[in-house]
Formats: C-alpha cells, sequence, structure tokens
C-alpha cells in the first residue's frame, strides 16, 4: 500500500500536503515568486509523504464508493476529505484524500491554480456510505 502511496506522489508532482499546489499559489504566480512557490511546495510535499496513515484512512474510504463515467462537479476533494475524517474520526488532509482517491481508480479534474480536485465519485454510493456509519442504521443484536 505504501509503494502505491509514493507512485501517486511521483506522477502528481504538483500535489501536496495543502492539496493541488501551495496555498495563495495564483497570487504568488502573479507577484513572480516562482521561487516562494518552489519552496512552500518542496514544504507541504515532505509534509504529504509524512502522511502515509492519512492516506490508509483516504484510501479504505475511496475504496467503498462507486465511479460514474464522467466527473462529479457537485463536490470537490475538500468535502469529500471532511466525509473521510468523519467516518474515519480521525485527520485526512485535503492532499492525501486526492492521492487516495487517485490510487484507488478514480478520474480526476484540476484547475491548475485551485488546490480541490473533482473526481468521478458517485454521490449515491457515498451518501449510502456515510449513512451505514450514522448512528442507528447499524442493526441491533
Amino acid at each position: 500500500m505504501e509503494e502505491k502511496f509514493r507512485q501517486v506522489l511521483y506522477k502528481n508532482p504538483k500535489l501536496t500536503y495543502f492539496g493541488w499546489g501551495v496555498p495563495e499559489e495564483l497570487k504568488l504566480y502573479r507577484e513572480g515568486k516562482k521561487e516562494e512557490i518552489e519552496a512552500r511546495r518542496v514544504e507541504l510535499r515532505e509534509q504529504l509523504f509524512n502522511a502515509f496513515d492519512e492516506f490508509e484512512r483516504a484510501y479504505k474510504f475511496c475504496s467503498q464508493l462507486e465511479k460514474l463515467t464522467k466527473i462529479n462537479p457537485k463536490h470537490t476533494s475538500f468535502s469529500y476529505k471532511q466525509h473521510a475524517e468523519e467516518y474515519s474520526e480521525a485527520k485526512v488532509s485535503n492532499g492525501a484524500f486526492i492521492a487516495a482517491a487517485i490510487s484507488a481508480g478514480f478520474k480526476k479534474r484540476v484547475d491548475e491554480f485551485n488546490p480541490n480536485v473533482w473526481f468521478n465519485i458517485n454521490e449515491r454510493s457515498l451518501v449510502r456510505l456515510l449513512n451505514s456509519k450514522a448512528p442507528g442504521s447499524q442493526p441491533t443484536e
């Protein structure tokens, strides 16, 4: 599993702990601060490389979701990562969620200067998964 994680990170060099890119990347880019962007990227990628536990939680969550043929524009990686946190009852960064969704085989749509990513996640499967975890939804013995 750790090898899958590292492969996704190596294949997606813009992916950081923050998400796709770095905070305020567009502003820094317009100001010509490419060195600052790169320094932040290095720091945030290192943080993501050290977040394997978050990736694992997000991967377990993603592996239970179904795929659509098209990208679902209703939700971004940030809202999905919040659901993954709720489901696992533990922290999941935006970057770790993105890496997990890619690793689980979901297609992505990226806006170059937006840290959030869109995926082809089936919303019905998301609702079913969250409802299965909800208090009172489990059968009593």
